[in-house]
């Protein structure tokens, strides 16, 4: 008996292998199952064409058994543990789709597509179902017996002898027919219950075509044979799609191109003077007005005139564009209202390939030289990270140079070796002359203000890239941190009074200087007064570092460092809170890859849209840097493959509007300039979901007057964050102050889920945000019915969208003559697809890119004569859309799929 189950056993393994071999198993291309999950609306208007399949040729096993174990059975050979209770012969329709399902009594008592599992050696393991024909993609009633982990696989066999394939996995793409279950792409189609209470369920399965384009010679179905049963009761074909009605959990976890179009991108010649060339919004050239200044929270020209900046990040190499685009880019820049940008990591190239810090590469300095000038004649002002990818050389005279990092690290900060190397590239780089201004940048009112360290603050020391560099710069600043606490407590007696025996070992003495900066400092072990002491010793580096850099750059405005928001947000914010202006970044979605650059290891962990979270947003997380009568930079961005990164593009700079912050946008262009596919997580440049909003969302920006400021007085004994309330930070501009002893507690309203000023409103619960000002409106979340603005009605068929209606002329959206409106959602590339959480890629596509298109109907609240356009990236009129006026006098028109395009020129005739 027991070598008869072994010899029954090896069988199985040595066919599943056979198989394997047969089907080129190393050379087969797997594809992620990616099928459009639409709303109500959008499936009503989807037209597809269906074409069952019949089975009957393929079947091998009756719904139910009549003998358990006999090996001769129908369905598992279970019994009747069958589904013997499936009475839905003929032809059927489940779920909305349309199928054929075979009456055993009128085909040899076959009705269901077995394929083996538990080694039922009256089964096979495989079937080729000619199909001979193109097809979007294949919809299956189907179960598994047994099922568990991977209990098969589904290929597409084309006819030029190529394969696609999909594994079928448990509780993604199959399930038991014992229970009752629901899954992104596996839905229950048909279920009974038996009288024992017991159900037993029959799955529909979507699975989508990669190549609809070819012809598909057959579909061929495998089970591994030695495990889970796969029982096929029909199998329906479609030439679009597949669609499936959206669930809960596929709303944030699942894309379709279901109406999307192919972009053509901008050209910016042809763009300027067009509908969406917003340039004229800026106050160029640069500088007119005479050096930035500060007066309490407000930003001020020299000459007197108010200054209000709504700006982009430019990364790397991106800043040395070549002589012949730079001027386009720069008008680009300019058309999309953008009139600040902050350029990092300039440092790392502009030595080029010299091995010495004493001189500029000639080349690189007069691209960058150039690019400022060209920035500057649009009216666009320049912000520079100062140090934020330096890199050390051998002629640098530092001892093991090798260990520090690009941009110098935490020893940056302290390190007088280091300082005095910062400090003679920051007066160079300041002093260089620009031949095409005739100025140095360091007298250029153009290049507006600086800050001296990207990204990382004094209070990141830990492990890792946040150590020093190697044990020698560790002796060092342990030297320093004895100083510090000798200071503080002169005597070891005194020290061990208020520290607790975790914060240092009995052999570390104030006497004999032994005393070591602990990596672990905010170890919960560790006692409040040992916690403040190191935040003390810590931001007491930053302080002097400020100051000595500042030196450097006594007349521009200047900030120490510009790090993401953290957990200690109040301690690392009273650094800053006596330099020029406070400088923090927060993103949504952010990544966990090294790169920005999207590739398969490109990670993140949001799925969600940041409209339907008030707590953990960015936007909470910057309102508690802000801080009293001191201007403040807010950096922001989303990276993608989150499905919402629109939504950040209009919140964040809404927020800064109403609470007077400077919003900059994280990346315009991270080394490059190309728009032909999605190539970096977070760059704006090449992703028109994000660069559409651009001077729709500037417009909203320059229009909307900041609200009062509300004055918050904090006081710092220990390093914990305090908590406020988001109804506190988001109706009142709340800024901090640390000028005497506040009250560090707030009634924090977790239950607050609804914000509403005269312009914000935010209902985190329906995932909806609305910001307004007289010359632009803009809404984004998910709106599963007609929203309503002061000046328009959006009903979208989309279940999600972003839209802005802004005013071209300068004039109050009531009385324009000229409006552009933009909606939008998403954007990917062709053939890009991600795994099955929708976390990372598996495949970042290539051009072109494909836009979503909102469908739907919108109405303009204003009475009169309008006529429409749709607009092509460069505002050229593609077409003029029909317009009707509704019962109550207001012109409407449709959006649909056929305009292919994301914004809209309305015009009063």
């Amino acid at each position: 008996m027991k070598k008869s189950i072994i010899c029954v056993l090896l069988l199985a393994i040595l066919q599943n292998v056979f198989c394997n071999i047969a089907l080129g198993e190393d050379e087969r291309e797997y594809f992620t199952v990616d099928v459009g999950m639409l709303n109500q609306k959008q499936l009503k208007n989807i037209r597809q064409s269906f074409k069952k399949i019949d089975l009957k040729p393929y079947a091998t096993r009756d719904i139910k058994d009549e003998v358990a174990g006999d090996g001769t059975g129908g369905w598992s050979d279970q019994g009747d543990n069958d589904l013997r209770m499936f009475e839905d012969f003929g032809d059927r329709e489940m779920l909305g789709i349309p199928f054929e399902f075979i009456d055993p009594a009128t085909n040899n008592n076959k009705a269901v597509l077995a394929l083996r599992g538990q080694n039922d050696m009256e089964l096979p393991t495989s079937v080729d179902i000619p199909i001979d024909s193109t097809t979007a993609g294949a919809y299956f009633i189907q179960a598994s017996p047994w099922c568990s982990g991977t209990c098969g696989t589904y290929s597409w066999v084309y006819s030029d002898g190529t394969e696609a394939s999909v594994d079928i996995v448990q509780n993604q793409y199959i399930c038991d027919f014992w229970g009752y279950n629901s899954y992104d792409f596996c839905r229950p189609a048909w279920t009974a219950t038996k009288s024992d209470g017991s159900q037993r369920t029959l799955y529909l399965f979507a699975m989508n075509n990669p190549y609809p384009e070819k012809k598909v010679k057959s579909l061929r179905l495998t089970s591994s044979g030695y495990g889970a049963y796969i029982m096929i009761m029909a199998i329906t074909l479609t030439d679009s799609g597949p669609y499936l009605e959206q669930v809960e959990s596929a709303k944030f976890r699942t894309t379709n191109t279901f109406g999307w179009y192919e972009y053509s991108p901008a050209d910016s010649e042809k763009r300027q003077g067009s509908a969406l060339d917003f340039s004229d919004l800026l106050d160029a050239p640069a500088g007119k007005h005479g050096a930035l200044g500060r007066n309490g929270s407000n930003l001020v020209f020299e000459d007197g005139t108010a200054a209000k900046f709504y700006g982009v990040d430019i990364i790397g190499n991106a800043n040395f564009p070549d002589k012949s685009s730079a001027a386009n880019i720069a008008k680009e820049i300019a058309m999309d209202g953008v009139n600040l940008v902050r350029m990092r990591k300039i440092d790392g190239i502009i030595f080029g390939n010299n091995e010495t810090h004493a001189s500029f590469d000639k080349n690189m300095v007069d691209k960058l030289m150039f690019f400022i000038s060209e920035l500057k004649k649009n009216g666009v002002y320049v912000y520079i990270s100062l140090i934020s990818d330096y890199r050390l050389f051998a002629s640098d005279g530092i001892d093991n140079y090798e260990d520090y990092r690009a941009g110098l690290g935490f020893d940056g900060f302290w390190n007088e070796d280091l300082i005095h190397l910062q400090k003679e590239y920051v007066n160079m780089l300041m002093s260089t002359n620009n031949p095409y201004t005739g100025l140095t940048l360091l007298n250029d009112p153009a290049v507006a203000m600086v800050e001296f360290a990207d990204s990382k603050s004094t209070l990141d020391f830990s492990t890792g890239k946040d150590s020093t560099a190697n044990m020698e710069a560790q002796e060092k600043l342990n030297k320093m941190y004895n100083d510090f606490i000798k200071s503080r407590y002169m005597t070891t007696a005194s020290l061990n009074s208020k520290w607790n025996e975790y914060d240092k070992t009995p052999i570390e003495t104030i006497e004999d200087g032994n005393l070591r900066a602990d990596f672990a400092w905010r170890s919960v072990l560790h006692s409040d007064t040992y916690k403040k002491d190191m935040t003390d010793f810590l931001t007491d580096i930053e302080k002097k570092y400020y100051n000595e850099m500042k030196a450097v750059v006594p007349n521009k405005l200047s900030t120490v460092n510009t790090n993401p928001v953290n957990d200690y947000k109040f301690a690392d914010v009273k650094v800053t809170s006596s330099t020029d202006f406070t400088a923090r970044n927060s993103v949504h979605a952010k990544i966990t890859s090294v790169s920005d650059k999207i590739s398969k290891n490109t990670v993140f962990n949001i799925y969600t849209s940041p409209t339907t979270d008030m707590q953990n947003s960015t936007i909470y997380d910057l309102s508690l840097n802000a801080i009293s009568n001191q201007p403040f930079i807010c950096g922001y961005g989303a990276g993608m493959p989150n499905l919402y990164v629109s939504a950040e593009s209009v919140m964040v700079p809404s927020f800064a509007a109403q609470n007077n912050w400077i919003p900059i946008q994280y990346s315009y262009a991270n080394d490059e300039y190309q728009n032909s596919m999605i190539s970096d997580t977070y760059a704006i440049y090449e992703n028109p979901a994000k660069k559409a909003l651009l001077p729709a969302i500037a417009m909203l920006y320059y229009s909307m007057d900041p609200i009062e400021e509300t004055k918050k007085v904090v006081s710092l004994d220990t390093i914990d964050n305090i908590p406020i309330s988001c109804k506190t930070l988001y109706t009142n501009n709340t800024r901090f102050s640390f000028e005497g002893n506040g009250n560090e507690t707030d009634k924090v309203d977790y239950d607050t889920k609804k914000i509403r000023t005269d312009k914000i409103f935010w209902d985190s619960t329906e995932g909806i945000f609305e910001a307004r000002s007289p010359k632009a409106e803009a809404m984004s979340g998910f709106f599963t019915q007609s929203e309503e603005m002061p000046s328009f009605i959006l009903n979208a068929d989309n279940t999600f969208v972003t839209a802005v209606l802004a005013a071209k002329d300068g004039k109050d959206i009531k009385n324009s003559s000229n409006l552009i409106f933009t909606v939008l959602c998403g954007a990917q590339n062709k053939g890009n697809s991600v795994n099955i959480v929708k976390d990372s890629y598996i495949d970042i596509g290539k051009a072109p890119i494909l836009v979503e298109t909102i469908t739907g109907k919108m109405t303009l609240k204003i009475k009169g004569n309008f006529s429409v356009w749709a607009l092509n990236a460069n505002g050229e009129r593609q077409s003029k859309i029909a317009v009707t006026e509704n019962k109550n006098g207001y012109p409407e028109f449709l959006l649909t799929a056929d305009n292919k395009t994301i914004q809209y020129e309305i015009c009063r005739e």
